[in-house]
């Protein structure tokens, strides 16, 4: 399908944003079950494999940072992550994810890009676990496991800070220069990894830069070494 639109009275009538207004907060992927899904009671019924034994879990994925832009993902969607969604929490005697098996999801194949100045509410993609109740298994009537779901995934931060370089610091002519070094302070940019510190220091022949990272969001931070072990099986 084709949209038309015009922007009418100029300036006023602005509303997108630009990349550095769009490379802020500090969350990456951001997940969350639909209602109902999976469901909050089930009646078990033993003997035949009955449809009332089975439900679905669908996960909400919602991308919330700046990362990928277009072109930048590493899967099959120009915009894939490359990283996976699994689940766990459960007693796999009593509960059977035979849809995928084991409940892994690709996120490559997801439609999750990152903010852009057309969708600044970043991309949004779903994935379905189907699961069936192990019912003669059961020896209790109540059980009460509390799903969980993990995603593992590669993510970048991009910081681009205006910095001064001094081709001459000592230099002992008092003269009126362009710009000062001076260290720079930053929040955040888009990601759960953030630059927020660069600290300059002028030499006679070199510039020397600390630049100080920071996990601020509410995951964890793994080697990509260990990325493909993550999962059900992994650590």
């Amino acid at each position: 399908f084709i949209v038309l639109g015009c922007n009418i009275g100029g300036s006023k009538g602005k509303t997108s944003k630009s990349l550095e207004e769009l490379r802020v907060g500090t969350e990456g992927l951001a997940m969350s079950f639909l209602p109902n899904n999976p469901p909050e009671k089930i009646h078990v019924e033993k003997g035949a494999d009955s449809e009332l034994n089975r439900f679905d879990v669908v996960l909400e994925i919602r991308n919330k940072g700046a990362y990928p832009e277009f072109g930048e993902g590493s899967g099959i969607e120009p915009f894939g992550i490359h990283g996976s969604v699994y689940l766990g929490g459960y007693d796999q005697n009593i509960l059977d994810f035979f849809e995928p098996k084991p409940p892994i999801a690709d996120l490559s194949t997801k439609t999750l890009e990152g903010k852009t100045s057309i969708n600044p509410n970043g991309g949004l993609d779903f994935a379905t676990f189907k699961a069936r109740v192990i019912a003669d298994s059961l020896n209790v009537e109540k059980y009460e496991p509390v799903i969980q779901a993990t995603a593992c995934y590669v993510y970048r931060t991009t910081a681009n800070p205006s910095v001064c370089i001094d081709p001459n610091p000592y230099s002992t002519i008092k003269e009126k220069k362009v710009c000062e070094v001076k260290d720079t302070a930053l929040s955040n940019q888009g990601a759960p990894v953030a630059v927020t510190k660069i600290d300059e220091e002028a030499f006679a022949k070199k510039t020397q830069f600390r630049i100080t990272i920071k996990n601020v969001g509410g995951g964890d931070v793994i080697v990509d070494e260990k990325l493909e072990r993550c999962g059900p099986t992994g650590d």
